[in-house]
């Protein structure tokens, strides 16, 4: 986004509780009325997260009632990160602004508490939810707008040393996958959540699939069966929570601007990124 001859950043992100590094907004309204267009947010409550470093649902749904609020008093576009709690989405649900999003990731749908008191590598902020939170992400799964990995790329040895944060880049399409394999959401489901979407929200404007858009897609066998291993993952995080999971469905292609960079498992090619056109110019 250029204005005059000052270039901004395209998104912004404002953590409402200190997660990774420790740095997070001591005055929310503030922060979130001076960033441009939306703003992304960390909803967890920092008084709530000092009182109790295990980072109870209380601190997600108090920082998303707060942050609604703001929203909907400065009519400013709002979009918010891996909802894990019923009583957050609840919030979000019953205040219905059209101008508010909001994220889900697989880990929270697929993984609970017990996952992780079975293993501690799952320390993820916001944490691993109850049973009852995920069922009601799940029942509710035609009101989430976006899938995100929210993948942190900690090593084993950042995790040894208690790191927060699950890698999820290499196994979010999968899971997804092999969930409409099973009949528990379709691949419409998937296209809406992870590309219609977020274009449509982020306003990115030279993504999509309409004539003159970049040619970024990827190529699916939905029978295709494999086991995950981390080991093999291109990225640093050689570490999984699904491990050893065998999955139904994989991307054997992609393509970025009609070029193919990923065939087999095998990149191809140089990095070749470019900034996208998003937000207001």
């Amino acid at each position: 986004m250029r204005r005059g001859k000052t270039v901004l950043a395209d998104f912004y992100k404002i953590f409402m509780g200190a997660s990774t590094g420790g740095i997070y907004s001591k005055d929310f309204e503030e922060d979130f009325e001076c960033a441009p267009d939306i703003v992304s947010i960390h909803a967890e409550d920092a008084g709530t997260i000092m009182k109790s470093p295990e980072r109870p649902p209380e601190a997600e749904i108090l920082a998303i009632s707060q942050a609604l609020d703001v929203s909907e008093r400065l009519k400013k576009p709002l979009n918010i990160c891996h909802v894990s709690t019923a009583g957050g989405m609840k919030l979000i649900m019953k205040k219905n602004l059209p101008w508010v999003s909001f994220e889900v990731t697989p880990h929270h749908l697929f993984l609970t508490r017990k996952d992780y008191e079975g293993n501690t590598f799952l320390k993820v902020y916001p944490p691993l939810r109850y049973a009852g939170d995920r069922a009601f992400l799940w029942r509710n799964f035609d009101e989430i707008p976006i899938i995100a990995s929210d993948h942190a790329p900690h090593t084993l040895e950042d995790k040894e040393n208690g790191a927060a944060g699950i890698p999820g880049l290499e196994t979010e399409v999968a899971l997804l996958l092999d969930a409409a394999n099973r009949g528990v959401i379709s691949l419409k489901d998937i296209v809406e959540k992870m590309h219609t979407n977020p274009i449509r929200i982020f306003e990115i404007r030279n993504k999509g699939l309409d004539v003159g858009k970049d040619a970024d897609f990827t190529i699916i066998d939905m029978k295709q069966e494999w086991v995950v291993k981390p080991e093999e993952f291109y990225t640093k995080s050689k570490w999984s929570p699904w491990k050893g999971r065998k999955l139904r469905g994989k991307v054997v292609m992609t393509l970025l601007r009609g070029q193919i960079v990923m065939e087999d498992d095998e990149i191809i090619g140089k990095p070749q990124g470019v900034r996208i056109d998003a937000g207001k110019s």
